[in-house]
């Protein structure tokens, strides 16, 4: 008994903080019955023992009565646990006690004393509302037993002073223990807050959302996101973010009161709605429309305004409506929210159709393989020639990412990669080809290019790994190109800039990779001082058939010339391909018409 109790004291049965003060009456309180029971019948048990060893006679009718009270209780309360009636019957019996012990015949040894333990054991079992009942009740009973004692009325072994000095004794314990649940309860009450409560915002958070939603028949959840609240908290800083906050929650809660809605505050600029919705058909979605047009209204009416700068809020709402289940109600709301984001629509409510955790868990299955070829060393380079188109010798490779199975068959990176980009695993993957590359760079003269990414060279240890690695194997020293993936993106030209030079001292060349796959490329030649260009396989395939394309290559390849930039044709798949590439003034060619990929490079053979 004693150990559950200790078990319900610890949290460990307190599964919704939220209902913490519901949960301590109902499990804690009710735990102190037995224990004041069992107590009870020890204290007894002990004043026996005391009387006897004072040559007291232990034994007598009101101490069997007492035992067989408490014995008979505890086993009642064990088969009829109706707590509200076992608290009175045991504040009643220790006020019969009381009465007892100070009007009793018997030769007493001061066991009225015990009656001041009264307070603590109604606070405790009653709470601060009915234990303070009680505890006039059993004051009141004190007064009219010490009055009635003190004018003959009733007799008593004990002096009127004794009485007197007890009752003080207890008017404290009461007053402490008065204090004490208040201040239990101040406790309880602050860490509800804490726990369901967003300072800033004063918005119940997710976590109350969570419980909320298992309340209703028909819930519906709404996440709203404030689009360029990163923006501001970016610009503004801490505070203003805080005060936006503040804004918004005001915003939002005035919205909560023409509306029979809930709101709560999830993260930084995203807020949720929930409504019980009477009309769960998925045919019937008008209503839940006008509560998402409404809500963006309300929150683009009124501008943010901080130091007289006017900022408009712009926002996006996801909808999930019930389902038959609401497990996933919240996911199924962001899901909405992203539709919308990705669609610059301004909701959007969720359907089958958004469903993303098939993909998902096929994402967690494919990092899954990848972390295992990592541990495993399956991550392989596999090695392309790149072809002089004027001396037909094999110059250089490219390295490409192969994933091998357990079988050694080799799998393309595309789904590993795709799952990996989030990850820190997708840069680890870039410094495993590297190491493997540069290894195997020892046994071969020639030169080798290497894909790398705009997130790599964000990555701030990337360019101290190239460092090192140079150093390591100072033979490469101008025999690696990193090709850098154009259809990546360029978010910083002076970051790369800044790269580009810092590693072409430590003795790298440069390409740009899928040349044509993105906007703005020429743009790339005046910025970036690289050193070649490798055309996207989409304008080199069928360049021999399509003008545009061959009018584009053509003059692209002339431009490169006279910045004395090397060009390198991918995707030569066909001998008619080849030869336009010639034509061309292209300076190298790469493709399945050349070589396939493979684990080696098979020497340097010239084309026939």
């Amino acid at each position: 008994m004693l150990k559950t109790l200790k078990k319900k004291l610890s949290g460990e049965y307190i599964v919704e903080p939220r209902h913490d003060i519901v949960i301590y009456d109902i499990l804690v309180r009710d735990e102190f019955i037995p224990v004041t029971l069992t107590m009870a019948l020890t204290v007894i048990c002990s004043l026996i023992i005391i009387r006897a060893l004072n040559g007291i006679s232990p034994f007598s009718l009101v101490n069997a009565v007492y035992i067989t009270t408490c014995i008979m209780l505890l086993l009642l309360y064990r088969i009829f646990p109706r707590q509200n009636f076992f608290r009175s019957v045991i504040f009643v019996a220790l006020i019969v006690s009381m009465i007892h012990s100070i009007t009793g015949t018997e030769f007493g040894s001061g066991e009225f004393i015990i009656i001041l333990i009264f307070p603590v054991i109604a606070y405790n079992l009653a709470g601060k509302k009915t234990g303070t009942v009680w505890n006039i009740v059993f004051a009141a009973c004190f007064i009219a037993i010490i009055s009635l004692s003190a004018v003959g009325q009733i007799h008593s072994s004990y002096p009127a002073i004794n009485l007197i000095m007890a009752f003080l004794l207890f008017l404290y314990l009461a007053i402490f223990s008065y204090y004490a649940e208040i201040r239990h309860s101040a406790v309880e009450k602050l860490l509800l807050e804490q726990l369901y409560y967003d300072n800033t915002s004063g918005l119940p958070n997710k976590k109350m959302l969570m419980e909320d939603i298992q309340l209703k028949i028909y819930p519906v959840v709404f996440i709203l996101r404030i689009n360029n609240f990163h923006d501001i908290y970016t610009f503004f800083g801490y505070s203003v973010a805080d005060t936006l906050m503040q804004f918004i929650g005001k915003r939002i809660q005035l919205f909560e009161q023409t509306h029979a809605i809930k709101a709560y505050n999830l993260s930084s600029g995203e807020f949720a709605l929930l409504l019980d919705h009477d009309n769960p058909d998925p045919e019937n979605h008008k209503h839940l429309k006008i509560i998402a047009q409404e809500i963006l209204q309300h929150i683009n009416s009124e501008e943010f305004i901080h130091e007289n700068n006017h900022i408009p809020l712009s926002a996006y709402v996801g909808i999930a409506p019930y389902n038959d289940e609401t497990e996933h109600l919240i996911s199924r709301a962001d899901m909405a929210l992203h539709h919308a984001i990705s669609m610059k629509l301004p909701f959007h409510i969720y359907t089958d159709h958004d469903n993303d955790r098939i993909k998902y868990m096929q994402n967690i299955n494919t990092l899954a393989e990848l972390n295992s070829a990592a541990y495993y060393d399956r991550i392989v380079p596999y090695f392309q020639p790149i072809l002089n188109n004027s001396t037909g010798i094999i110059e250089k490779h490219e390295a490409l990412l192969r994933i091998m199975t357990p079988e050694d068959i080799p799998h393309l990176p595309g789904r590993f990669l795709k799952a990996a980009r989030k990850t820190t695993v997708y840069h680890e993957i870039t410094k495993i080809i590297i190491r493997k590359v540069f290894d195997f760079m020892q046994n071969d003269p020639r030169s080798f290019s290497i894909n790398i990414t705009a997130s790599d060279i964000q990555d701030p240890e990337f360019t101290m790994f190239l460092e090192k690695m140079m150093d390591l194997y100072p033979d490469n020293r101008g025999r690696v190109i990193l090709e850098i993936v154009e259809s990546e993106g360029f978010y910083s030209y002076s970051l790369v800039g800044d790269f580009i030079r810092s590693a072409r001292n430590m003795g790298y060349s440069f390409a740009i990779d899928d040349f044509g796959s993105g906007f703005s490329n020429l743009s790339h030649l005046t910025k970036l001082h690289i050193d070649y260009i490798k055309f996207d396989g989409g304008l080199i395939n069928g360049i021999n058939t399509n003008k545009i394309k061959m009018v584009i290559v053509k003059n692209i390849a002339g431009i490169c010339r006279e910045l004395g930039i090397k060009t390198i044709a991918e995707y030569v798949e066909s001998e008619d391909i080849f030869n336009r590439v010639k034509e061309f003034g292209i300076d190298y060619s790469q493709g399945f018409y050349i070589g396939p990929p493979g684990p080696g490079t098979n020497g340097g053979r010239a084309r026939p």
